[in-house]
């Protein structure tokens, strides 16, 4: 740089984020047919990832699998026996499909709560006006 050449601006960069993107080849989709089993997984509904309920299909030999279905993140994984791939799919949509309809009777109950309640409402008395 010479004195005659006019001064640059300087750029500071704050933050730079690094994505890694596998190759093609791993990011490949599945046939169009049913899922790929291993790792084949289903996450159940909840505001709370504490109490979300996770099925996981895992490989235990060429042909058989088993379905570790976990409660929260760090829950312990409760091991059902082995069975075959068409099972293990089954399995993991049919509970699932429980939990989401679950789910939806008790928000809809939490919503709108239905008119034959076991305990009348009680009644409060009004509020005094507020004293000058």
């Amino acid at each position: 740089m010479t004195d005659t050449d006019p001064p640059r601006p300087v750029i500071t960069v704050k933050s730079v984020t690094v994505t890694r993107r596998q190759p093609a080849a791993e990011t490949a989709p599945a046939p169009a047919g049913a899922p790929a089993v291993a790792g084949y997984t289903r996450t159940g509904p909840g505001p709370i990832a504490s109490i979300r309920t996770r099925w996981t299909a895992r490989p235990v030999g060429s042909i058989t699998f088993v379905v570790d279905e976990v409660m929260g993140d760090n829950g312990t994984p409760v091991t059902s026996p082995p069975m075959s791939r068409e099972a293990a799919i089954k399995l993991i949509d049919e509970r699932a499909q429980a939990a989401h309809e679950r789910y939806a009777l008790l928000r809809s109950d939490l919503a709108w709560p239905k008119e034959e309640a076991a305990e009348p409402a009680v009644e409060m008395p009004p509020v005094p006006p507020p004293v000058d």
